[in-house]
């Protein structure tokens, strides 16, 4: 039964109809056997050595990997005349919003990337996701989405690099592989540096070393930056000048060279002390302030501390300690007010509160006073 009154236009469609899943069923054989590739005009740029080239996928071979259609990266290098197995250049990979994987921890020690790996990895045709040969097991940060560059090195080139922590030995975060904050480049934000290494960074307070040796924590008694404070600076990839905007460019915190960045941990955040001077007082973070090693424990200096409350001509000024519960040694025991060179020489526990001091200055029993919760700076 035909449910059009024209047999002959009856006839025509149905022919029609056969020509066109006879069209369909060929169309979906084809792409079973071999992926059609749909990435035509898009384009991955390689910046090598000699410059950047742009590299149109839809000119390469599809293949299929975890039930998507990609194109292999080592096959993008060909492309712009590189050989994947040329082991005398390394590679980054940048997301078109700028994400570098070597911002994030687990894949600091994965970048850069030996030429002959992109063998094993290869960029999807829908969501441009860097997919790796599942044997490699890399993390999820090496899975850049978006993929928009493959940024090549050489690989006996000397980067530049800040060292995380104290000691010779402390890792060191290659800027090279880290994204810049401005158009040109030519800065790195100093969170990103820490990020890609500490775990976490929101529980720590930093100092900064220059390539004078000299921390303004350690060495010249300012509160450490917290974790908002580095986010805001940057440093200079060429000369490794550190700046920050909000602290203003005559910061003690604008060094020159930076060296390194050493993490101290806010274990003991909470404990302050008040230092209380002419009509007015300042409450000092002790976690804030530089720990240093004293007799096998990490303490503050009590001098940081009154340089830290902005106590000017600390110098010319004397000194009195008050423990919580009220004692002090200059009234209990009659002693002498400590002078700024005795007060050099004495530290504070952030933990604790306790006060200890140099063997060589001899201090009284009375002076080792227990949970300061106050220093006094007397004219």
């Amino acid at each position: 039964m035909t449910f059009f009154a024209n047999k002959d236009l009856a006839q025509t469609l149905t022919v029609a109809l056969a020509v066109a899943v006879a069209i369909i069923s060929s169309g979906c054989a084809q792409e079973n056997d071999s992926p059609v590739n749909g990435l035509a005009g898009r384009l991955l740029v390689v910046e090598t050595l000699q410059g950047a080239v742009q590299v149109d996928l839809g000119d390469l071979e599809l293949v299929t990997v975890e039930g998507s259609s990609a194109v292999r990266l080592g096959d993008v290098l060909r492309a712009a005349g590189v050989e994947p197995s040329d082991d005398s250049t390394v590679a980054d990979l940048v997301s078109a919003d700028g994400f570098h994987p070597g911002m994030k921890t687990p894949c600091r020690g994965l970048i850069p990337i030996k030429l002959a790996l992109l063998d094993q990895a290869y960029v999807t045709e829908f969501t441009g996701e860097t997919l790796w040969k599942e044997s490699l097991d890399y993390p999820g940060c090496m899975h850049v989405n978006g993929l928009a560059s493959l940024v090549l090195f050489d690989a006996a080139a000397p980067g530049v690099s800040v060292k995380i922590g104290v000691g010779e030995t402390a890792p060191l975060v290659d800027l090279r592989f880290l994204p810049g904050t401005d158009e040109g480049n030519l800065e790195v934000n100093l969170g990103d540096i820490v990020g890609s290494l500490v775990s976490s960074p929101s529980e720590y307070r930093y100092d900064i070393e220059g390539n004078d040796g000299k921390r303004p924590g350690r060495d010249g008694g300012a509160q450490l930056l917290t974790w908002e404070d580095l986010e805001e600076g940057s440093v200079k990839r060429e000369s490794l000048d550190a700046s920050f905007p909000k602290l203003g460019e005559d910061s003690v915190w604008a060094v020159s060279g930076l060296v390194r960045i050493v993490p101290t941990p806010l274990e003991n955040k909470g404990r302050s002390i008040e230092v209380r001077f002419g009509a007015g007082s300042e409450k000092v973070d002790l976690g804030a302030l530089a720990s240093v090693e004293f007799e096998g424990q990490q303490l503050a200096r009590i001098s940081d501390a009154v340089a830290a409350a902005g106590v000017e001509n600390p110098e010319s000024a004397t000194f009195t300690l008050i423990s919580s519960d009220g004692f002090d040694p200059t009234v209990a025991k009659e002693a002498d007010l400590l002078t700024w060179t005795q007060l050099l020489g004495g530290y504070v526990s952030p933990s604790t509160g306790d006060a200890s001091w140099e063997p060589e200055l001899a201090m009284a029993g009375y002076w080792q006073v227990r949970e300061v919760s106050a220093i006094s700076v007397i004219r």
